[in-house]
């Protein structure tokens, strides 16, 4: 008796490779938008929902640009009107009228003097500039 061995090479679809690809990379991506989104309330559990309501209630009172090669990041600073304390809510923007958060919370102990200190001698901050508050429509994209 003989048995005949397959000829025939097993032919796989790259589209079925490519579909695999796809899927990791998707949930890659989704793992990282969720680190990233509760990097806030993870990091700064108690200033991070403060920020957000200063800014809803006040406005952007000063924005900070960092420095080359991270021109598109922004500080958004609030100062709140009774207590004076200032708020930092770290944004990338997208296009001009599109940012992204990336995380909100009270540098050092919320007084002007510090967070200016901060923002123009911090490490990797030197060089950036102080840009004009946002007008008109935003949209704030979630982290």
């Amino acid at each position: 008796m003989t048995t005949q061995a397959n000829t025939h090479p097993v032919w796989r679809s790259p589209l079925g490779a490519f579909l695999i690809f796809m899927l990791l990379v998707l949930l890659s991506y989704a793992a990282i938008q969720v680190i990233l989104g509760s990097h806030a309330a993870t990091a700064h559990p108690d200033t991070y929902t403060a920020t957000r309501e200063c800014l809803n209630k006040n406005g952007v009172w000063k924005v900070y640009q960092e420095p080359k090669p991270t021109d598109n990041t922004f500080h958004w600073l609030c100062q709140d009107p009774v207590t004076k304390t200032v708020y930092d809510m770290i944004v990338e923007k997208i296009n001009e009228t599109t940012y992204r958060e990336k995380t909100a919370f009270m540098p050092k102990d919320g007084t002007w003097n510090k967070v200016f200190r901060w923002l123009i001698e911090g490490e990797g901050k030197r060089g950036g500039t102080w840009q004009n508050p946002p007008t008109g429509t935003i949209e704030l994209l979630p982290p």
